[in-house]
């Protein structure tokens, strides 16, 4: 049998699928390794991890190895839920899959089951516990929303597949629409309006039928795409060679700015494009460290000097304002590295 990967054309240099484990007291859970199982069905690579350090640990081997070796091109995060009810501690709750998108920022996620619920409240929506009318591990029946979605696109309007979870999405985050309900009208499938964010409040690794299939054959195809186009880039006129500076092509000062997630997320994407620019070699892994400590030093000099805006408000106003300083500061130190490359300490 052929490959899903193999199938749907997933680059050979972007075929690992990270599975973020949600699983309590670290157990491996039965629908988590039925979902990996799919996967290594596909043709696909799979790395698990079940821990914030173990998110970081992978990024730091990966950024050893040879250039674009063993790439992570999706994310899935999955797992059993816990009360997301009460008042929101977003390190205690969402901890592994934020790091995970923080170490991938360029990676599509899907979130299923418990995923789809973090990625709600990750993003600022509202989680509301509905154990009365739970979906009690059986084949629900679920239909598609009238809004056209790239996940669900040619799947029937009608559609059973399995559920278990007696959360659901109260209210979608900004920029999200519902593209599949069950019966009672709730939310089971979401995806952010632009970029390659997706969840399912279903289980379609487990399969019986064509449609379930199909599902998870579009989850694999995510392979590689990026997550989304980076907001106020330009591109060089045509003709045009691009300053041979280190100053990334990035306009922050028109970005809303929402959490200090989002900084730590918009300065990572910073750091990879100044080592892009460096010209590789063991020479931009030096950088690499260098950049990588001076954003963690920024981050924990931002977090200790204002109040952690709460998931799902507007933020502090100012941390647009940050983000761009904190930008500066670390093209500053890729063009002073530049006059002087030296093995980051």
């Amino acid at each position: 049998m052929v490959g899903l990967g193999v199938r749907m054309g997933v680059s050979a240099m972007m075929t690992t699928v990270l599975v973020v484990n949600n699983n309590p007291d670290n157990l491996p859970g039965r629908y988590t390794q039925q979902l990996i199982s799919r996967a290594r069905e596909a043709g696909l690579q799979v790395r698990e991890v079940r821990s914030v350090d173990a998110v970081n640990a992978l990024a730091a081997d990966l950024a050893q190895e040879d250039a674009g070796a063993g790439d992570i091109g999706l994310i899935v995060s999955c797992g059993s839920p816990v009360v997301l009810t009460e008042p929101v501690d977003l390190r205690a709750h969402v901890a592994k899959t934020t790091a995970a998108m923080l170490q991938f920022p360029d990676v599509p996620v899907v979130g299923i089951c418990y995923g789809m619920q973090l990625l709600t409240v990750l993003y600022g929506g509202r989680l509301l516990e509905q154990r009365e009318s739970a979906h009690r591990g059986e084949w629900a029946e679920l239909r598609r929303s009238h809004v056209k979605s790239r996940l669900l696109d040619d799947i029937p309007s009608k559609f059973p597949q399995w559920a278990s979870n007696f959360i659901f999405v109260d209210q979608l985050p900004p920029d999200f629409r519902a593209t599949a309900v069950d019966s009672a009208n709730r939310v089971m499938a979401m995806e952010h309006v632009e970029d390659h964010v997706y969840g399912l409040q279903w289980h379609p690794e487990v399969i019986n039928s064509k449609i379930g299939r199909r599902i998870m054959d579009r989850i694999f195809s995510l392979v590689g795409k990026p997550r989304a186009t980076h907001r106020g880039t330009c591109a060089p006129a045509a003709g045009l060679k691009p300053e041979p500076s280190f100053g990334v092509q990035v306009s922050t000062g028109d970005m809303e700015v929402l959490s200090f997630h989002e900084v730590d997320l918009e300065l990572r994407k910073v750091v990879k494009d100044l080592i892009q620019r460096s010209g590789g070699g063991s020479a931009a892994a030096d950088l690499g460290r260098l950049l990588a400590g001076r954003r963690r030093e920024l981050m924990s000099t931002l977090r200790s000097s204002q109040a952690a805006p709460r998931v799902g408000t507007d933020g502090d106003g100012s941390l647009g304002a940050a983000l761009n300083a904190a930008s500066a500061a670390l093209r500053e130190v890729a063009d002073a590295w530049l006059l002087n490359p030296a093995p980051a300490g």
